[in-house]
């Protein structure tokens, strides 16, 4: 399918923000009845996925894939058997690609390189970097979680140098300041957990992971002590890709080295890979750097290169807010088309990054072999590289980066020898980032999805997977996880009557896929797979791209279940409020007892409106936001705060309501009617209490 014809993707990470939060419609959960349009407020807050929380339960997992693969030495040799692309064909091609997506989802600039053993054979830049400034071969774009791959490059120059080992705790590294502790888990994390995402740890973004304004921005360590997520399970078992994670490992990488990320970064990565102006400095001012200990800004002549981000507004496109990053390794590189080339041939020449002094030979080619295998057969990390899927099963790995407002995917497929780049500074061009690698394998190489497999037992075998799942890629504490356990990271899985899988999520609509046979489903128009296999005596699903997984959950705890308790509790706080009206205009007379249970419940009532009229609100604030996505920056609002307060009051009235449930006992004049539905109302409070306590809404946790 072409990629001008084809929905806009579904894939979201935060940072990944992260929204990879994920393919399934993360990850970055993504309504029904009366509150299909309250569902429909909620597509605001589509993260994340950045953007891994907490002890779940995991009947099902989820994990993000692609086919497995083992490379080594004889990839390189490969290259030069294929037949090379003419770059005139290519530069058409990706020239009615790129505009056709402009045109489509109003993306404002685009920049792509692509290499292959020879060299460059596109470096172009399309539209608009700023006000009068047009994107270019040496156009500054923000690559986001690209960053994370020269985090890895510099721990395996620390383990060439004997100054690390792998399987070195990473407490034995850190300084006091940013030592994890154990939170009652046997093992301690390894460097090796931090390359492969495997370290345990809960996911957070909300209020920091992006900032608006420089000011806020930490040093370092300082926020990454400020801002430590828990571990939530055992290192090396799940792999729940982690933006802490790999900012920690660059912290490691500046304290062994005794040099700042930044300087490592660009002394011993980008100027010996000749990256050019590429560099982890953020454009804010000296005086801001004096004021807040931070690393030296971007240089003057870099910041005039970096290009704006944009977003939609009233009258079209405009220029949005800068967007500054807190974990600096693993998220603030910015590069030109230009300099990724260079990055790019060099990851796909072992020699041409011995002779450049990063790593040697060898040590690059082991990094394209799977360093963790999940049990899906395919998707594996490839020390910090993720696998990609590709039209005839091409194997291929690198890693996308995602923000607010840019986004990037670098692809390399070391047996064509090829590397594409492909970023933008519009949120809307994700589906180009992703597809036109796609459509470029499938025009150059007659590359072709395989044909779905329909056995005897498709339907059955689809209907044991069908069920409620949850993303494992988000906060376990704080308040900050209801709305991600409420909103963003719930989906249905569904079995259709011919055998095929429909996964649906709030954020991300409807996903169709097909079976391949063997428990394996694939996109019904892509490459992307996922796949069922057994886990520690349980099923366990996996899903594209090795950044999260998600765990099968019971009736109570799926997100519709809790919608429709909200729905019922307003409803029933409404029926009070006007019983109690009534009472007023024909005034009856009520016993002491009988007085206090109704005035109590009443109360109850009224707070309950309260509460979910400014959550509402909170939620209304991301709907008429400029991006829905900046809720990054603003959360918590005011209005979420008071809400979770005064659902804390409205459960403490409900908790002293319970005792009025002795008026189904007693003898007072009260209709069996009237006894039935006060016993009704007190139990849907205290049920609706329960709920959104379990979802952190009583009352606001933040840091």
């Amino acid at each position: 399918m072409p990629l001008s014809q084809r929905p806009k993707s579904s894939v979201l990470n935060i940072h990944d923000l992260p929204l990879s939060r994920a393919a399934c419609g993360v990850h970055r959960g993504r309504t029904r009845s009366g509150l299909r349009a309250t569902a429909a407020v909620v597509l605001f807050v589509t993260l994340m996925p950045s953007l891994a929380h907490g002890s779940p339960r995991t009947d099902v997992l989820l994990y993000a894939a692609s086919p497995r693969a083992s490379f080594d030495a004889s990839t390189v040799a490969d290259q030069s058997a294929k037949p090379p692309i003419d770059p005139a064909q290519l530069e058409a091609f990706v020239d009615e690609t790129v505009h056709a997506s402009m045109l489509k989802d109003d993306i404002a600039g685009v920049s792509v390189a692509i290499v292959d053993g020879s060299g460059p054979l596109l470096i172009k830049g399309y539209g608009v970097a700023g006000r009068g400034r047009a994107v270019d071969a040496d156009t500054l774009f923000p690559v986001q979680s690209i960053s994370k791959t020269l985090v890895w490059i510099a721990l395996m120059q620390l383990v060439e140098q004997g100054k690390i080992r792998l399987e070195d705790p990473i407490n034995a590294n850190l300084p006091a300041l940013l030592q994890i502790p154990d939170e009652g888990f046997r093992a301690p994390i390894l460097i090796r957990d931090l390359v492969n995402h495997t370290s345990g740890f809960e996911d957070s973004a909300f209020g920091h992971l992006f900032v608006q304004r420089a000011e806020t921005l930490l040093p370092l360590d300082m926020y990454l002590s400020h801002f430590r997520v828990h571990r939530v399970r055992e290192p090396g078992t799940v792999q729940i890709y982690s933006n802490y994670g790999a900012a920690l490992g660059g912290a490691l990488v500046a304290h062994v080295s005794g040099m700042d990320w930044e300087d490592y970064a660009e002394r011993r990565i980008i100027q010996p890979l000749g990256m050019g102006t590429a560099t982890f400095r953020q454009p804010y001012s000296e005086e801001l750097v004096k004021a807040r200990a931070l690393p030296p800004p971007m240089p003057l002549t870099s910041a005039a290169l970096l290009t704006d981000g944009f977003r939609r507004g009233a009258a079209g496109l405009e220029t949005a807010p800068r967007e500054f990053t807190s974990d600096f390794p693993a998220g603030s590189l910015v590069a030109s088309p230009r300099g990724m080339a260079a990055y790019m041939s060099a990851l796909l020449n072992p020699q041409a990054m011995a002779r450049a002094g990063v790593l040697q030979a060898d040590t690059l080619v082991s990094m394209r072999t799977p360093s963790f295998n999940g049990p899906a057969g395919f998707g594996d990390m490839r020390f910090g590289f993720e696998a990609f899927a590709l039209p005839g099963d091409i194997e291929a790995f690198g890693h996308g980066g995602h923000s607010i407002y840019q986004v990037a995917s670098m692809t390399l497929i070391p047996s064509r020898g090829l590397g594409i780049f492909v970023s933008a500074n519009t949120g809307s061009a994700r589906a180009l980032t992703v597809g036109l690698r796609e459509e470029l394998m499938a025009k150059f190489y007659g590359a072709e999805l395989a044909p779905p497999v329909y056995g005897a037992r498709a339907h059955e075998e689809a209907i044991s997977y069908a069920g409620g799942y949850r993303n494992l890629r988000r906060p376990y504490f704080r308040t900050e996880h209801g709305i991600y356990d409420l909103l963003i990271d719930p989906i249905s899985v569904m079995a259709e009557p011919n055998g095929d899988l429909q996964i649906r999520s709030f954020v991300s609509g409807s996903r169709l896929l097909v079976p391949m046979g063997s428990g394996v489903y694939r996109d019904r128009n892509g490459p992307d797979r996922i796949a069922f296999r057994p886990l520690d005596g349980q099923i366990g699903m996996y899903e594209p791209y090795s950044d999260t997984a998600w765990e099968r959950v019971g009736y109570f705890e799926r997100a519709g279940t809790a919608m429709w308790l909200i729905a019922l509790t307003l409803l029933t706080a409404f029926f009070c409020i006007g019983s109690a009206i009534y009472r007023i205009i024909a005034p009856r007379s009520e016993a002491g007892f009988e007085s206090y249970a109704i005035k109590v419940v009443t109360a109850s009532a009224a707070a309950w409106i309260a509460g979910f009229a400014l959550f509402f609100a909170f939620l209304a604030k991301g709907l008429t936001a400029s991006n829905i996505q900046e809720i990054i920056w603003w959360y918590p609002s005011t209005a979420l705060v008071c809400a979770c307060w005064t659902f804390a009051g409205a459960a403490t009235l409900t908790l002293a309501s319970v005792p009025s449930l002795a008026v189904v006992s007693r003898s007072n004049g009260w209709s069996r009617w009237r006894t039935s539905m006060h016993a009704l109302e007190v139990l849907i409070f205290v049920a609706c209490a329960a709920t959104l306590g379990r979802l952190g809404f009583i009352g606001f946790v933040s840091w």
